[in-house]
This record gives structure tokens, sequence and C-alpha cells, in this order.
């Protein structure tokens, strides 16, 4: 079972089911509604339709999915944008099952921004 926080459009919802294969599950939850529906053309766009992914319209703080329920999270560039982020985590890591894993990449700012690259 892999849960993807933030799943966008799809591309890592697809990536997982394909890594998966059959014999797995791959759930996606995303704040965004009209998110949901992109990634269900491109699931459809894949052929994976009836490959045992599930989407869901969730908050990240608070996905509502059970406890030790994912062997796998993922979130790929989505926390940042997330306003309580220790919330985000928590709620990743209850739904984790004991020894499963979590794998994030995510933009954070370490600098300021040039004042050149603001304006743009």
């Amino acid at each position: 079972m892999v849960v993807d926080f933030g799943c966008g459009g799809g591309i890592d919802v697809i990536l997982a089911a394909q890594l998966v294969g059959s014999g797995g599950k791959v759930v996606g939850l995303d704040f965004a509604a009209q998110m949901i529906e992109r990634a269900k053309t491109a699931i459809t766009k894949a052929g994976l339709q009836d490959s045992g992914i599930e989407l869901i319209v969730a908050n990240l703080g608070d996905s509502q999915l059970p406890s030790n329920f994912s062997d796998v999270v993922i979130s790929n560039c989505v926390i940042n944008l997330c306003p309580d982020k220790d919330a985000v985590y928590e709620d990743a890591y209850r739904i984790l099952k004991p020894g499963g894993h979590i794998a994030i990449s995510d933009v954070i700012l370490i600098d300021d921004i040039a004042p050149q690259l603001r304006s743009r």
C-alpha cells in the first residue's frame, strides 16, 4: 500500500501503481478536487483505471485514513504549500505501518530571494 500525500495530477500515483503491480494498491490524496479530476484523466490515459488506485479529496493534515494503513507514504513538492506542516507529518507517520517508509521531496528556501528574481 502506497499513499501519495498531495497527488496533484497523478504522475507519482501512476509511477507507484506501476511499481506495486496488480497485487498492490495506491491511494492518492489531494485537497483540490480539480487535481483529483486531472489525476483520474491521467490514470485513464495510462491505462491504469482498473489497477487499484483510489483518489480521495482530503486535508493532508487530517486525511481520515486509518492508523497503520500504509507501507509507504510519498509526497512530492506539496508539503511546502500546507499551512500546518506539523499536522501533515503527524498524519503521514500515523497512517504508516510499523517499519514502513516515508519519502518526501520538497522545495525549501534557505536564503532570501534576490529582488530581480522576486519581480519576475
